[in-house]
């Protein structure tokens, strides 16, 4: 006789019942995933919009502490980009403001007496006169350590010593003979950092050039070097525009200004010894501070901050139109006291 063995399988029911289970897992895992997948976009978006805002204030910030390096306050003889004065505010009530600040921010190199260079093996002893530009000069070498070559009519500033024009500059190798307008007013010389009595490093020498801040239409931030259209943010004539940040939704600025110089207070005071900021000033030259507003807005939406996002009503002039929507915003404020007016 033979016996037969019969394998069973599974029976429709309990298939059905696994696919069933199995897309009950499937469905887990992936809600589980879409959470996490935007808790995690919603984690960088707020990551980036702190840190981009952040590098932007701070850049600003340290711009403004240098505005007027080198520079005399009043520029009227001698115009920077068509700035007058290191500081010129843009004031606006219904959008962002703009600020164009000038000084000494950009190093060109190193200033030495004609035909000498850190490999001459100059003496520095005081004694030696022949380490001097002296006096009365107006042509000496400029070792170049930075990107930019000198050109005739660029304004620079010698180790903030001296603020001077170019009249011609002739670039060889590394090498600008420059000729200024008019002759140094004081003798400089190179010094000796090793204490080896040997010069080895000249007088540091910068352009002198404008800075200006400005938020397009499109929120981006910019900080346009050399001749720029504050109003417009856009750079005109000679220029270099650098993007700063994007989702920059307002950039306020408000000033402390002297009225009395004859006044004990360096800056101008309420009864109760506060500070006054103005949102606009009738005379720059007498700017002493600086308030710096930065607002920035996330990317993308935070649905988990659903009709929680909203701007501020009010920085410092400006009536900002009320908004409810799921951003996420960072506002920076920032006041910096100009070093060098």
């Amino acid at each position: 006789m033979t016996n037969l063995t019969y394998n069973k399988g599974f029976s429709l029911v309990e298939v059905m019942i696994a696919i069933v289970i199995g897309m009950i897992l499937i469905s887990a895992v992936s809600a589980t995933y879409v959470v996490q997948n935007r808790s995690h976009t919603t984690q960088e978006s707020v990551s980036e919009v702190n840190t981009q805002s952040k590098i932007a204030n701070d850049l600003i910030s340290n711009d403004i502490k240098g505005t007027g390096y080198g520079t005399p306050a009043d520029l009227s003889a001698t115009p920077a980009n068509g700035s007058t004065t290191i500081v010129v505010p843009f004031d606006s009530s219904s959008g962002p403001d703009a600020v164009t600040i000038v000084g000494g921010f950009n190093e060109v190199g190193e200033v030495w007496p004609i035909g000498l260079s850190p490999s001459s093996n100059i003496s520095c002893a005081s004694t030696n006169k022949n380490k001097y530009i002296r006096i009365g000069t107006n042509t000496f070498d400029i070792i170049l350590t930075g990107e930019q070559e000198p050109a005739a009519n660029m304004l620079m500033t010698l180790d903030s010593v001296e603020f001077i024009q170019l009249a011609n500059a002739v670039t060889t190798g590394d090498t600008t003979r420059a000729t200024l307008v008019d002759n140094l007013s004081k003798s400089i010389g190179p010094e000796d950092t090793t204490g080896d009595l040997f010069c080895d490093k000249g007088r540091p020498i910068y352009f002198v050039e404008g800075i200006t801040y400005c938020v397009d239409i499109d929120s981006v931030l910019h900080r346009i070097t050399g001749s720029a259209d504050a109003v417009n943010c856009q750079g005109t004539g000679t220029f270099t525009d650098d993007v700063i940040a994007e989702n920059i939704e307002d950039l306020q600025f408000a000033y402390a200004i002297e009225s009395d110089p004859d006044d004990d207070n360096p800056m101008d005071i309420d009864a109760s010894g506060n500070v006054l900021f103005y949102d606009s000033v009738a005379s720059p030259i007498q700017i002493r501070a600086m308030r710096i507003n930065v607002l920035a807005r996330a990317d993308r939406p935070d649905h988990s901050f659903k009709d929680k996002g909203a701007p501020p009503d009010v920085i410092e002039n400006h009536d900002i139109t009320d908004t409810i929507d799921d951003f996420r915003r960072r506002w920076w404020i920032t006041t910096v006291r100009l070093r060098n007016q």
